[in-house]
């Protein structure tokens, strides 16, 4: 197969007009090219006997699918493993003849529309997009909650939200820290928690946990950086429950953390290295030098003595966000202690 880079995407070519299209497309933008083993090919391809058997192997293996075939063939292929917005991923199908593309399945989240777009123009076909938001020229909610890193709570609330978009209905917005700019006329701007109206659909925006409702969809940006200090050779289950613990206690989203902070001697510790892993974010390190010159709410004197620093969780949190602000100073736990700053909007 392809490198690493390419195994995200898989075409599929039944004739030999469509391998030629399907080898084309893959010299335009990666990928893995499966051609039906009865098709002759004088270039590097995989070979399969029945698509069905095929799909059902590598559906989930891959995060863009490429149809080179009859609609029908592709959607009956697909459909049993079809699961949720969440999960599945981008499929596109094109005609042999390379006229039309068509995103057929997870158009937003699974990135299907763009792909879609891509594709067009780079084989001079067209795009065929259905996707109530893209055909009135709506913004899609989740796709800009995708482009800007921002996790969505409750998906099933976002039919009610497009709806009333669509519709040229209001649609309400909490968006206290201004980061995201849903374009719509008829938004209501909500500057409180209890002006919220529960019967008009909306947008929450924030890093702190709320009250779910059924036409109330939560995006929660990044915005939390997790300092933490912890005994050498502490497991990622007992920081996993410290921060966990802090976070139910202040009210936070878990899946507002966008990063992880401390002290470089903690570059080899497993528990830190685990818990990031598990969370899907990066860590960043700091030097005692940089983190000793940072002003903190609650130095400590057995830190400085040890790591030569007064602080390590506040000031490597504090160090991450540059212009944000603490909003959980230092927490004490057996072997871990945990502060969280807030990234400051841009």
């Amino acid at each position: 197969m392809d490198s690493e880079k390419d195994k995200k995407r898989a075409i599929y070519c039944l004739t030999s007009k469509g391998a030629e299209l399907g080898y084309r497309i893959k010299q335009l933008i990666g990928g893995d090219l499966f051609v039906y083993e009865k098709i002759k090919a004088e270039f590097s391809c995989l070979r399969f006997k029945r698509l069905t058997s095929l799909i059902s192997e590598v559906f989930h293996a891959y995060r863009e699918h490429i149809f080179i075939t009859a609609m029908g063939i592709a959607v009956r292929g697909i459909s049993p493993y079809i699961g949720s917005k969440e999960a599945d991923p981008a499929v596109v199908v094109i005609d042999q003849n390379g006229r039309y593309c068509v995103s057929v399945l997870s158009g937003h989240l699974g990135g299907a529309n763009e792909l879609c777009k891509r594709i067009a123009e780079l084989i001079k076909a067209t795009p065929v997009i259905t996707t109530a938001t893209d055909t009135e020229g709506i913004s899609s909610v989740e796709l800009l909650a995708k482009k800007r890193g921002m996790h969505i709570e409750n998906l099933s609330a976002l039919k009610d939200v497009s709806f009333a978009m669509i519709e040229k209905e209001p649609v309400q917005l909490f968006d206290p820290d201004n980061v995201f700019p849903l374009d719509y006329p008829k938004i209501i701007k909500v500057s409180d928690e209890t002006e919220w109206r529960k019967d008009i659909p909306g947008v929450w925006v924030s890093w702190k946990k709320t009250e779910a409702l059924n036409n109330k969809l939560i995006v929660v940006p990044k915005s939390l950086i997790v300092g933490i200090g912890c005994n050498r050779g502490t497991k990622k289950e007992e920081i996993r429950d410290a921060v966990q613990s802090v976070f139910r206690s202040f009210g936070l989203n878990v899946k507002a953390i966008g990063l992880i902070a401390t002290i470089d001697k903690k570059r080899d510790e497993k528990g830190i290295l685990e818990f990031a892993d598990e969370m899907d974010v990066a860590v960043k390190f700091f030097s005692s030098e940089e983190l000793k010159c940072i002003s903190v709410p609650n130095p400590s004197k057995t830190a400085e003595k040890h790591v030569r620093t007064k602080s390590v969780c506040e000031a490597s949190a504090i160090a991450a966000v540059k212009m944000g602000q603490i909003v959980v100073p230092k927490q004490k736990f057996k072997n871990v202690t945990i502060a969280v700053a807030l990234k400051k909007a841009h």
